[in-house]
């Protein structure tokens, strides 16, 4: 079942829309002005880990902390058949090469039937074929 409130968030997008210096945050913050309010933003723990290991200092780990209470972001945890979906992912994208976050937004869009992602990565994903859909609509 496809939720169309539901959109997924890359660990990009959080990035780009904390560190004003991004090059990507101007449209980070505009396209989240033209989504509905009712939107539902969710996000997995490996895209939280990755924000907070690329994010430079203390401060843009706080900001990524509002941002999560404010927009509301929902994160998800992996459940066993995630992990799994995962790997097999990241084995039949070897040669792009998938990392981990992305394998897990896809694993947690097929689960919750959510076909919108929010990443910076639009190469990436519109390469990756979710079970649930013939493709992701990528926002940006």
């Amino acid at each position: 079942m496809r939720d169309s409130r539901k959109i997924i968030v890359d660990s990009g997008v959080l990035i780009a829309i904390i560190d004003s210096s991004d090059k990507w945050h101007l449209d980070c913050l505009n396209a989240l002005k033209k989504l509905p309010e009712n939107t539902e933003y969710v996000t997995s723990e490996s895209c939280i880990a990755e924000a907070t290991y690329i994010l430079p200092n203390s401060k843009f780990v706080k900001k990524l902390e509002h941002i999560i209470q404010s927009l509301p972001l929902t994160t998800i945890a992996l459940v066993p058949k995630d992990l799994a979906r995962v790997f097999a992912l990241m084995e039949k994208y070897q040669d792009q090469p998938m990392d981990f976050a992305d394998a897990c937004v896809v694993a947690l869009a097929e689960r919750l039937g959510i076909t919108t992602v929010f990443t910076i990565d639009r190469r990436d994903f519109s390469i990756y074929k979710p079970n649930h859909a013939t493709r992701f609509r990528v926002i940006p």
